[in-house]
């Protein structure tokens, strides 16, 4: 693309862990033991990304597996959690936050920006960062080979990499912005956001490694 076209964290940043109704949901909600061993007033209340990286990663830490795995005897311990697990989930959905807001579910899987959204609706729901093997995730952009229009694309990269304009990205989606001198120009209250602006003790996301070909097949394995 050229040194001119400015293409990393051009949308946002932020990461995967999950939502509770704090009026259903006592005790420590920090931990994977929500998800994996709930109450019985949580179970059948739960919601799942329709993510398989996001749900695999959840499902090996909280038996401290490592991310991606080559070994057929821990993939196996993964996939029995998630059979076991099974029984609690409602759905198993991305675009649930009303389940959370209406009362139907009390644990929602989910990125930061969605928690922001389902807090102002519902005050008594937090975000809970589960220790310290919660997945971060990225948005990019490139210009594809053998685009028609490579001038007009970078471009618009190019302008959506003005602090100004993806700051407008953040106030809309609520995740954090890769670009420098963006908090200027964002909701002040979206700043101090716990969801965006990690609370103390709470460690930096893991970002997910491009796992090995072998690793690969053992996670499409388990989430088939």
């Amino acid at each position: 693309m050229g040194p001119d076209a400015r293409i990393s964290r051009l949308g946002g940043w932020g990461s995967t862990a999950f939502a509770v109704d704090t009026s259903v949901v006592s005790g420590d909600c920090a931990t994977l033991a929500v998800l994996f061993d709930p109450a019985g007033d949580v179970r059948d209340r739960i919601n799942l990304l329709r993510d398989l990286n996001d749900v695999i990663n959840m499902a090996e830490s909280y038996p401290g597996i490592p991310r991606c795995s080559e070994d057929p005897e821990k993939m196996r311990r993964v996939q029995e959690l998630l059979e076991t697990q099974k029984d609690w989930v409602k759905p198993c959905d991305s675009e649930t936050m009303e389940l959370l807001v209406s009362g139907e579910v009390a644990v929602l899987v989910r990125w930061n920006g969605y928690a922001i959204r389902a807090r102002d609706e519902l005050p008594s729901n937090a975000f809970v960062y589960p220790g310290k093997d919660y997945t971060g995730w990225m948005d990019k952009a490139a210009v594809s080979v053998g685009a028609s229009n490579r001038e007009n694309a970078k471009t618009l990269v190019n302008f959506i990499r003005a602090p100004e304009n993806t700051a407008m990205i953040t106030n809309h989606a609520r995740s954090s912005s890769g670009i420098m001198g963006s908090e200027a120009f964002v909701d002040p209250a979206l700043v101090a956001a716990p969801e965006i602006t990690l609370p103390a003790g709470v460690p930096a996301p893991d970002f997910t490694p491009t796992c090995s070909a072998k690793a690969t097949a053992l996670i499409d394995r388990v989430w088939t």
